[in-house]
């Protein structure tokens, strides 16, 4: 009794953080949307749009890896900083393409949302299964109050207003570098090469299982991201364009909180008890439903009293929440199919989503706008719910007996 209270606790302490920094940062957002201009916060959501596309790339999946895969404090550790190794030498690889594009400036951001980001980066992984939800909660709760009050500072008080998340990145990534350093200062100093040598074989021979996550990240994320390239590609005066349709995409990614809050805490139970998958699918169905409306009339409130120019995107918005619906569904049964091994399925359909979403964008943009990319969102995103739950139902059935 006692165990399972302490347990909720944990639970309720890691919710309560991931509430309060995804709070922070949507008030940042919001200050940053009413106080830019639409053209200069369209840029600003670009190059942000950038950083966590790239930094999912070079993330690599090792994040889930990490928390999927490792169980001794060892395997943890080492995976850990072999994470981190590959994470940059494929940054060294791309170098080249942003050199191209003028955008190296990018380079340090992308490597403090790969490593160190307070969610879904390589540390934070680690900080769950190491050092625990607890640790991984306060993580979460100092790194995004100083990331929003540094942002804050940048834009209110310096010139490049478009460049605040850059330089706040630059930052903290010096921060976090020093402070990890000595975290694993002792694990440096005794024994590393043989370590890392006895572990890199495993490490190397999962790296496909690690390309099948890159795709399914990647392709949760491109919902949002390829589409703003897209307008940036396609649109006369893309930046505007931009401005609205991030803004309707940060506000409506609050759903996205409670699945992802809801599996990283219980992810580590269903690897050794798979019929909680059940228990959890319902929890994150009753969740999302009880959280649609108050989403969307915080969204009227805001657009009609603070941020008064978006008032012309509420059927934009009313749009994305149903894509964000499928999205925030189809979690739980990405990560039962990684903890079932289903890499091959699981790449087959994420490639599939990813070439559908930006094919079917890119045709239909010219001719419908923006609400074309909002209803290509919608379709494929509940094509993928619906073939991944297809795939999984013969499981299910089998773990209903069980129960």
């Amino acid at each position: 009794m006692l165990l399972n209270k302490k347990k909720e606790l944990r639970y309720v302490f890691f919710g309560s953080s991931t509430i309060i920094s995804r709070g922070l940062e949507y008030l940042v957002l919001i200050f940053l949307a009413s106080y830019f201009s639409k053209e200069i916060y369209g840029r600003f959501e670009l190059y942000k749009k950038i950083i966590e596309l790239t930094s999912c790339f070079l993330a690599f999946g090792f994040p889930t890896l990490i928390m999927t895969y490792t169980k001794s404090s060892l395997s943890k550790i080492n995976f850990t900083l072999l994470s981190i190794l590959f994470s940059a030498i494929l940054l060294i690889i791309i170098i080249p393409i942003f050199s191209y594009w003028n955008i190296l400036f990018l380079i340090i951001p992308i490597l403090f949302y790969t490593h160190f980001f307070y969610s879904g980066s390589i540390i934070q992984s680690f900080n769950l299964v190491y050092l625990g939800s607890q640790y991984a909660g306060y993580y979460k709760l100092i790194v995004s109050f100083l990331f929003s009050l540094v942002i804050f500072l940048f834009a209110y008080y310096f010139n490049y207003k478009y460049k605040s998340l850059i330089n706040a990145c630059y930052l903290l990534y010096l921060i976090m570098l020093i402070r990890y350093i000595f975290i694993f200062y002792n694990y440096l100093s005794s024994g590393l090469f043989d370590n890392i040598k006895k572990y890199s074989k495993l490490f190397f021979k999962i790296l496909f299982s690690s390309f099948t996550l890159v795709v399914t990240n990647f392709v949760s994320m491109a919902f949002l991201y390829t589409d703003i390239f897209i307008i940036n590609l396609l649109d006369i005066n893309p930046m505007p364009v931009i401005g609205d349709y991030s803004f309707v995409l940060n506000i409506a990614n609050v759903l996205l909180i409670i699945p992802l809050t809801i599996v990283q805490v219980d992810i580590n139970n269903v690897k050794y008890d798979n019929t909680l998958i059940i228990n959890l699918i319902k929890k994150i169905k009753k969740y999302i439903l009880l959280f649609i409306i108050p989403v969307i009339i915080i969204y009227l409130l805001l657009t009609n009293l603070i941020v008064h120019k978006f008032d012309n995107t509420t059927t934009l918005f009313i749009l994305v929440i149903f894509a964000k619906i499928f999205q925030a569904l189809t979690i739980p049964y990405g990560f039962f199919l990684i903890i079932k091994k289903d890499f091959s399925f699981n790449l087959m359909i994420n490639i599939l989503s990813l070439v559908l979403n930006i094919v079917l964008s890119y045709l239909l943009y010219n001719s419908f706008g923006v609400y074309a990319i909002a209803f290509v969102s919608i379709f494929v995103l509940a094509f993928r719910y619906l073939m991944l739950k297809l795939r999984l139902r013969s499981e299910f059935i089998k773990l209903r007996q069980q129960i």
